[in-house]
């Protein structure tokens, strides 16, 4: 488990360049992205099927 983190003015940068080449993705997951990406982290734990189209992030689904 990670904790929260910071969002910087690059992670808002690097999160509309991500948003420009993923239509399917939503500005709100661009930004966690951005973040995953500064931060090394490679897995999200996530409903949101968007996630799946960014290679190097691995969305593990929520089983309800």
């Amino acid at each position: 488990m990670h904790e929260a983190q910071a969002i910087t003015e690059d992670d808002a940068v690097a999160a509309k360049d991500t948003a420009a080449g993923y239509p399917s993705l939503s500005a709100r997951n661009a930004l966690h992205v951005a973040v995953m990406r500064r931060t090394q982290i490679s897995r999200v734990l996530s409903f949101d099927r968007g996630l799946d189209a960014v290679p190097g992030i691995e969305r593990l689904p929520v089983r309800i």
